[in-house]
């Protein structure tokens, strides 16, 4: 039976039958064969956004900040111009790229940045030849990576490939959070079907990105993979040659849509589905799993005690810091 259901939403009890059903051999075991995932401290968030997509003011203008962009945030009414956000986010990668360079850091070999480095701003319409016609470009993945690792916004969505590890960052951030959120959440991707796919005529534009773990220890631990969905690049340029009318020019607004529901719809407009026969019921591409907040320290409490705390997950000191500040959220939350 083939299916062309993307998203499936759970809504998981509190019971004692948690860490079973979460387990190799338990309910969910099939998640540990094919899925990566994604933790979430809150349902509040809603949808699956990248960084630099996020709907909120400071999100807004976090981005045009640290792309140096004068003048340009959410009191400019051409602040959600989707030619205005990839700017923005090329500009980005270009500062962290140079600041980088120039301190002598290990970076991903970025020929593009590299060549580009000693201008003061990036067009994209004067690169358009460089950049092409999905955005972000495949070669700048690697490097958006790495800025998003070290919380710079970008297109890209983390994920892990250690269903501990998402449960941790789900749990440990209801942890630090006093607000009235009901459930956090766990997300699962079936990257093998995605990928799969990507060599057939039924290509979901989802790339999945694994980044040089050497590189960056942290990702290394966290087991970190990163998703860029396939978004058009906005050229100024060609919205022009394509308008009678290029004093009405109409610019397309950047999209705040979930991954899971440009999935959908790509799907939906392809006609694609997968699964096969024998099978009753063929998994979706995304779970969503809501599980109730008030679990979040015995999640905790039972990540630390398997080795997946803080000290785990991130390096040297930062690591040790971290589950001092984890360890004192669970006690505070637990004596509530």
């Amino acid at each position: 039976m083939t299916t062309s259901k993307v998203l499936k939403e759970v809504w998981i009890e509190d019971n004692d039958t948690f860490f079973i059903d979460f387990s190799p051999t338990g309910k969910y075991s099939f998640l540990f064969e094919r899925y990566i995932f994604r933790g979430e401290r809150t349902e509040k968030f809603e949808k699956l956004l990248p960084t630099s997509l996020r709907e909120n003011d400071a999100s807004i203008n976090n981005l045009y900040g640290y792309a140096k962009i004068s003048g340009m945030n959410t009191s400019h009414s051409q602040h959600k111009f989707e030619s205005f956000y990839q700017l923005a986010e090329l500009n980005v990668l270009m500062n962290f790229y140079k600041a980088a360079n120039d301190k002598g850091l290990n970076l991903p070999d970025t020929s593009f940045f590299r060549k580009h480095s000693l201008e003061m701003f990036l067009s994209i319409d004067i690169l358009k030849c460089e950049i092409g016609d999905i955005w972000l470009p495949n070669d700048f993945l690697e490097l958006a990576a790495l800025a998003q690792h070290y919380g710079l916004p970008t297109r890209l969505i983390d994920w892990s490939k250690d269903i501990y590890t998402s449960l941790y960052f789900a749990s440990s951030g209801a942890l630090h959070s006093q607000d009235d959120s009901q459930y956090l959440v766990l997300y699962a991707l079936d990257y093998l079907t995605i990928e799969f796919l990507k060599n057939t005529n039924d290509r979901i534009p989802l790339r999945l990105v694994v980044p040089e773990q050497s590189k960056n220890p942290n990702l290394n631990y966290q087991k970190g993979i990163l998703s860029a969905w396939e978004y058009r690049t906005v050229y100024m340029s060609d919205l022009i040659k394509e308008s009678n009318k290029p004093q009405e020019l109409e610019m397309p607004l950047v999209s705040y849509k979930s991954l899971d529901v440009l999935i959908q719809e790509y799907v939906d407009e392809k006609n694609i589905s997968w699964g096969g026969v024998g099978v009753q019921e063929q998994e979706p591409l995304i779970y969503k799993f809501y599980i109730p907040i008030k679990m979040a320290p015995q999640i905790y409490d039972y990540l630390v005690k398997i080795g997946y705390g803080a000290d785990r997950l991130f390096t040297g000191f930062e690591g040790i810091a971290t589950m001092l500040k984890d360890n004192m959220a669970y006690y505070n939350k637990k004596s509530q």
